[in-house]
């Protein structure tokens, strides 16, 4: 009995023992982690920055595309009688942040752009830049992008007959915005020409059906004369669509310029055939330059993948020109 009672006693203090043991045993806990987080304050593709309130979009896409072009009767064209063909890749990645203030929403916009393009047997490339990049905080944007006066080319298509002959432009402007209104007052220097500086106010309407958008520019010539017209400029445009029905887009513009006394006009439609095919075709009139036609197809084969197959007759100077194009654009 005495070696029994000693046994059961010696198991009780190792018991004892190990469980004080445990109980001061010191458990690592994990070091914190910075997930991300989806941001669903300024639409869809945000997240937040770890460690921060700023939300970030990431977009782009990658682009291939092929063009033929016939070119016929004389004018002042020098390509007239051949034909051209050629290749081009394109990307751009842009980067969205922004965040709440006390002063309104900072936000900060960089696009940086690629591609490179072989016509006719002779290579045309073009390094990656940073030309549309901008700052706003409320109201008040700053920076350098397409001009802030010119308005939306018809609607769709690879070919573009709204050429206001603005280019890009360093700015400074304020916006105010009511109701679906809005307006923007600002100015600034254009890129081709840097000693001239140009201010102007374009007014947006957002409707439910429809939406309209005008704008006026005056550019001052610095030390140079406008052809035809002085040391200044003027353009005025005019904008709008309308969706008279669901899947059918009608969108129209007119431009007018003051030196020589210059109009272009166009008129163009969309419509969603199904959910993954549509169709786009207008016509242009660029007075004295330029004036055609185009009609595209383009195919939605997955979210994210589009194919486009495209046709422009157009008159350029007198010489006609019939152009094709493929274009395969992975969006993102």
């Amino acid at each position: 009995m005495k070696l029994k009672a000693l046994l059961l006693g010696s198991a009780a203090a190792l018991i004892a023992v190990s469980g004080a043991h445990a109980a001061d045993a010191v458990v690592a806990e994990p070091e914190p982690m910075d997930y991300v987080k989806v941001c669903d304050m300024y639409g869809a593709g945000f997240f937040y920055i770890p460690g921060t309130e700023t939300c970030l979009r990431i977009a782009g896409y990658a682009q291939v595309e092929y063009d033929y072009s016939d070119y016929s009767n004389g004018g002042t064209s020098t390509l007239a009688g051949s034909t051209q063909s050629g290749a081009q890749v394109e990307g751009r990645v842009t980067f969205l942040a922004q965040s709440e203030t006390d002063y309104g929403t900072l936000a900060s916009f960089l696009r940086l752009d690629g591609s490179e393009s072989q016509v006719s047997g002779a290579n045309v490339s073009t390094a990656v830049d940073v030309s549309n990049t901008w700052i706003s905080l409320g109201n008040l944007s700053m920076g350098h992008r397409e001009h802030r006066a010119a308005l939306a080319a018809l609607p769709g298509g690879p070919f573009d007959g709204n050429d206001q002959n603005l280019g890009d432009a360093y700015y400074i402007d304020y916006t105010f915005a009511a109701n679906g209104m809005s307006a923007t007052f600002g100015g600034g220097a254009t890129e081709n020409t840097p000693d001239i500086g140009n201010v102007y106010l374009r007014l947006d309407y957002a409707g439910s059906m429809y939406n309209l958008a005008a704008s006026i520019t005056h550019v001052g010539h610095v030390g140079v004369a406008s052809p035809g017209n002085g040391d200044s400029e003027q353009y005025y445009n005019i904008w709008g669509n309308i969706t008279p029905i669901e899947g059918l887009t009608i969108q129209g513009y007119y431009n007018d310029s003051s030196i020589n006394n210059s109009q272009r006009w166009g008129i163009g439609a969309s419509f969603a055939v199904t959910d993954s095919v549509s169709v786009a075709g207008g016509y242009f009139d660029a007075q004295r330059l330029e004036k055609g036609y185009f009609g595209q197809v383009s195919w939605a084969v997955t979210p994210g993948l589009a194919v486009t197959v495209a046709a422009e007759e157009k008159e350029i100077l007198g010489t006609d020109e019939t152009s094709f194009r493929l274009r395969v654009k992975r969006s993102f």
